[in-house]
């Protein structure tokens, strides 16, 4: 007698792990947004952070220095970062000063 697993216990097998990826898709892409949005905020965060510690010492344009030099790195989603009297804001997750 040979050893071994039959088709139909194989697409069983298959069956139930599909059907528990489709359980758990949006749970792991809720998961991955939060993350993003938390990225994004505390990299605005940081900005201003950076912005407060330079202001003091240098003349000009300073926040908008560090927001150029850091552009492409602000927002994981590639959210559209504004700046309104000093405060930073993206368009996909808000201000860090939000809750």
């Amino acid at each position: 007698m040979k050893k071994g697993f039959t088709l139909v216990e194989m697409i069983v097998i298959i069956a139930i792990i599909s059907i528990l990826a489709l359980l758990s898709a949006p749970e792991i892409m809720s998961t991955i947004e939060s993350s993003n949005a938390q990225v994004c905020k505390d990299h605005q965060k940081a900005i201003m952070s950076e912005y407060y510690a330079k202001a003091p010492y240098t003349s000009g344009d300073i926040l908008g220095e560090i927001l150029v030099e850091n552009a492409n790195e602000i927002c994981p989603n590639n959210g559209l970062i504004s700046r309104i009297d000093n405060k930073l804001s993206c368009s996909k997750h808000g201000s860090y000063l939000d809750n």
